[in-house]
């Protein structure tokens, strides 16, 4: 209303209904007066297409949390609980699956909220576009939480002068863009370090960047998309640490992970395989459950199933963000078998003692 974008609303009934929205209202996606109240002022009729795309939407939400992010929160959280006592090469897994523990965490809810909306007639915004495929991090916040971004961008780096002031004052501006960004997820020292490293992520790659960029060849981009997921993955050990302390633990001994990766080469020949890789994460087996959080190997690869499984998904959504395997141009015989694969997979992996959504805590 102060940059007369938008006219005072007078019907309190609609102004109500745009405040309380129960499908986004917890977490998300941060829906704009301009693209959410008006859908309030018109009739919604039964579309049998509309509430069947919001029904698969939801239920691939529901997949993403229940089967992929719970199961990988059991490791995630039992090593991240006392990171002093395990080894370099679990402290690296454990990063890598609160990667997409998170992802599916918060891009599965969007999902039900969008789903939900969607039965009910109603469009909300995308708030994830396969994050993990951006070749920067500049492209990783186009990607990620896009809503929140967004709103920052307009409602924060915008008014503190954007680009608009120069080159140095523009990389001041991310840089207090995204401290704020860490400290609004909670005011502790790991989350203002996390938003700290990710403006200066930010400010490094417009500081090399080239008024040309090189010809993007695959070899090139596969290059750049693993720097950044690797950039990404780092910043997440201060976002998922208690403290700053442990997140120093965990950075510390990760400079062993070399030294730890060459030991274990070298035991493959006596240890074979699966002993490398149950005594590399701290798995147990089916047997010896002596692991972290019982996290055996039949919990370690259905998590890397899943991961793939997703890693697909995203591929395949990459250019036409509706396109998933469970979309209406699916053959009906692949589209009723995804539908019967996610339903089973969500009521075996269902925990009654899950963890709630991990943004419910911001």
């Amino acid at each position: 209303m102060y940059y007369g974008r938008v006219q005072a609303e007078r019907d309190l009934g609609a102004y109500a209904l745009f405040v309380t929205f129960f499908p986004q209202l917890v977490a998300g996606p941060i829906e704009r007066t301009g693209s959410l109240l008006p859908q309030f002022k018109v009739n919604h009729g039964f579309d049998y297409d509309r509430v069947t795309s919001g029904l698969k939407l939801a239920a691939w939400g529901m997949f993403k949390k229940v089967v992929i992010a719970d199961r990988l929160a059991l490791y995630v959280n039992g090593v991240y609980g006392g990171p002093a006592v395990y080894p370099a090469t679990t402290l690296a897994l454990a990063t890598f699956f609160f990667a997409f523990q998170i992802y599916c965490d918060f891009s599965g809810y969007s999902d039900i909220a969008i789903g939900c909306a969607r039965v009910l007639g109603f469009n909300l915004m995308t708030n994830f576009r396969q994050p993990y495929f951006a070749t920067s991090v500049t492209g990783f916040w186009r990607r990620w939480h896009i809503s929140l971004s967004t709103w920052f961008k307009d409602y924060l780096y915008i008014p503190l002068g954007g680009s608009r002031r120069g080159a140095f004052r523009q990389k001041v501006n991310l840089l207090i863009t995204f401290l704020v960004s860490g400290l609004w997820h909670g005011a502790a020292w790991h989350f203002f370090m996390w938003g700290a490293l990710h403006g200066i992520f930010q400010i490094a790659e417009r500081s090399l960047a080239h008024s040309q960029r090189p010809p993007c060849r695959p070899l090139v981009s596969l290059a750049r998309l693993c720097g950044t997921f690797t950039l990404v993955c780092f910043a997440w050990i201060f976002f998922r640490a208690d403290s700053t302390g442990d997140a120093f633990v965990i950075v510390a001994k990760l400079t062993n992970l070399p030294a730890e990766l060459t030991l274990l080469f070298r035991q493959l020949p006596s240890l074979g395989i699966i002993g490398v890789v149950r005594t590399a994460f701290q798995l147990g087996s089916n047997v010896d459950q002596a692991a972290v959080n019982g996290f055996g190997l039949t919990n370690f690869g259905i998590s890397a199933i899943c991961i793939v499984f997703l890693l697909i998904h995203d591929i395949l959504a990459r250019n036409v963000p509706e396109e998933s395997f469970v979309s209406a141009r699916r053959p009906l015989l692949v589209r009723w078998a995804m539908y019967y694969v996610l339903t089973f997979a969500i009521l075996l992996s269902w925990n009654t003692e899950a963890s709630q959504f991990i943004y419910f805590t911001f």
